[in-house]
């Protein structure tokens, strides 16, 4: 699992690169080949973090290798303010 957390702390870093507009309402999943060969599932969901107010956007990935891991995937997430900023940072 160490390859997977390798990626499940590069694929959010890469995505707090990117402006607010262009995370709000991302879902995307696709696969990549770790060092190792092994195939894994990444998967991104964006969303208000309080749908009421419509202002902060939670961004949610997830990694897993298809197997039993799939069940309980690692996980990572952070929330970004359509300033730009991080919350809780």
């Amino acid at each position: 699992m160490v390859e997977a957390e390798s990626l499940l702390q590069r694929e959010p870093a890469r995505l707090r690169t990117l402006p607010y507009t262009e995370l709000m309402g991302l879902s995307r999943a696709r696969q990549e080949r770790g060092r190792s060969g092994a195939l894994y599932n990444i998967e991104t969901e964006a969303f208000f973090d309080d749908p009421r107010r419509r202002e902060s956007i939670r961004v949610i990935v997830s990694v897993d290798d298809g197997g039993l891991h799939a069940f309980r995937p690692l996980t990572g997430d952070f929330i970004i303010a359509p300033d730009g900023s991080f919350d809780g940072e």
